[in-house]
């Protein structure tokens, strides 16, 4: 039986006047996979940089197992200008006390396909190799909880897949824990066991997912009914830039590896 690594109870977070996140209790198991959907401004990135630590709630608790390592990726993190790339990483390398040789180091460059890169300034990369920074910096440090907030968006489908294949395979270890929020239904349906409505700061329903891919066929037509239902703002259910389904990593998530 799974144990619970992160208790959630009675969060809050407001910006002045306006309630951002209200009244949240949840529990997150070990092993979990969650998807969190909703509207944006609905409160799903500031929700996860609460349980992160990067920001304090007003009031609530959170409670995290001992030595609970998190790593997160943000939409839209940026890096400091004139730096290359190497010195931003070797920077988080060394604040957070990685241990990794030059031979470990190299193999996750390599598996990320970000050495050719490494002497650029970070600054001056695309879109999608900022993308493959800011997730391997999220996974380098082995976390046992992994938050990752749209890590497809805006991707070509090169990139998208080499990301996707190395999340599948850092998932393939039962004990790590996804907290995954995103627009791309495809992305939900290969990544999560629960899908998780929040609308105006509130989580309105949990579902799982292989539940809802039995009743309604996919996750796409799922949410496009519930949000109707739910009488909430629009929501780009849209796939972004696509999702090979002949793709090795898709293949591996269905055969449940």
């Amino acid at each position: 039986m799974s144990q619970k690594i992160l208790s959630v109870k009675d969060l809050k977070k407001s910006y002045g006047k306006k309630n951002v996140i209200k009244n949240i209790t949840i529990d997150i198991m070990q092993g979990d996979r969650i998807a969190i959907v909703g509207p944006n401004g609905s409160g799903k990135t500031t929700f996860c940089e609460l349980i992160s630590g990067i920001i304090q709630s007003n009031s609530g608790t959170i409670e995290k197992n001992k030595n609970l390592v998190i790593g997160m990726q943000l939409q839209g993190t940026e890096a400091p200008k004139k730096i290359r790339v190497w010195d931003f990483i070797r920077y988080y390398i060394d604040s957070f006390q990685i241990k990794l040789n030059d031979v470990e180091l190299d193999q996750i460059f390599k598996k990320f396909a970000v050495s050719e890169i490494m002497d650029k300034d970070i600054s001056n990369l695309s879109g999608g190799q900022k993308q493959k920074v800011n997730i391997l910096l999220s996974i380098i440090n082995d976390p046992d909880l992994l938050i990752l907030d749209e890590l497809g968006n805006g991707l070509d489908i090169e990139i998208v897949d080499t990301i996707y294949n190395n999340l599948n395979q850092f998932l393939k270890d039962p004990l790590k824990t996804l907290i995954l929020v995103s627009h791309n239904m495809e992305e939900i349906q290969n990544f999560s066991k629960r899908i998780i409505f929040i609308n105006e700061g509130e989580i309105i329903s949990i579902h799982d997912t292989k539940n809802v891919i039995k009743e309604y066929g996919n996750v796409r037509e799922f949410v496009r009914t519930k949000f109707k239902e739910y009488k909430v703002d629009s929501y780009d259910i849209s796939a972004q830039k696509g999702v090979d389904q002949n793709a090795e990593w898709v293949k591996d998530r269905k055969r449940g590896k």
